[in-house]
């Protein structure tokens, strides 16, 4: 009965210590996870999107078309 309760316990300490090992990983992965989501939020909240958004879409005007104010504020000015 004692060598039974050896194995026993020593069986239930190796499935112990490796469920500890895979849980240490699962939790590490998770807090990982958060901290990227975090940075994601607090970085795309900090964005100016406009500005961006104003560069990007002076990609495809000419030199002379940047410097004239756009035609919607014309129109939007005349009604």
């Amino acid at each position: 009965m004692l060598v039974f309760k050896l194995i026993l316990k020593r069986l239930c300490m190796g499935l112990f210590d490796k469920f500890l090992f895979r849980l240490r990983y699962i939790v590490g992965f998770a807090l990982f996870a958060l901290i990227l989501w975090f940075l994601k939020v607090t970085i795309l909240g900090r964005i100016d999107t406009k500005y961006w958004d104003n560069i990007k879409s002076d990609q495809f005007k000419s030199f002379d078309e940047r410097d004239q104010p756009d035609r919607q504020m014309e129109s939007n000015s005349a009604k």
